[in-house]
């Protein structure tokens, strides 16, 4: 009897240790997979302007293995994105520039710490719903009409260079 109780606890105990590695395996895959995390939107801050508000540009990504692609808007423009990812590492091009990097960074708690273009440091966050840009309703132009001439300018005016 005390023959079997030990060779249960041997076994128990084995069966324990091999369950530990296994959640330990898992966890750190998890982690590894937590790392490769560049997918998503993500929001930079700029400058405050002198309304009060503030710019932001929104980083749109989609990760495959290790190609990047995505978009980065602004209120000024829109520009297609297309990169790489090593691990935590990303190196993104942009559309007018496909040899020399736009943003290169790393992911570092949860933020894209980033160069853009090899001068200015940003941070980007993850958005919220508040972090969204501002659209402009189109306004519908007056309807054309033809005006009666008045007499002035019929001619450009003599003497002027410009």
């Amino acid at each position: 009897m005390a023959m079997a109780e030990r060779n249960w606890r041997r076994t128990r105990a084995a069966l324990l240790v091999n369950a530990a590695v296994l959640f330990i395996c898992l966890g750190m895959q998890t982690v590894a997979g937590y790392g490769q995390g560049l997918t998503g939107r993500w929001v930079v801050l700029g400058k405050a302007l002198d309304n009060g508000e503030q710019l932001k540009s929104i980083v749109e990504l989609k990760q495959n293995g290790n190609v990047l692609t995505g978009s980065m808007k602004n209120l000024d423009y829109t520009v297609e994105l297309r990169g790489t990812a090593t691990g935590n590492h990303f190196e993104i091009f942009a559309a007018w520039s496909p040899t020399r990097p736009f943003l290169v960074g790393d992911l570092v708690n949860g933020e894209l710490h980033a160069v853009e273009r090899g001068r200015r440091p940003l941070v980007a966050t993850p958005t919220t719903g508040t972090d969204d840009l501002p659209t402009v309703s189109y306004i519908e132009p007056p309807p054309l009409h033809n005006v009666s001439s008045n007499g002035l300018a019929r001619t450009p005016p003599m003497g002027w260079n410009s």
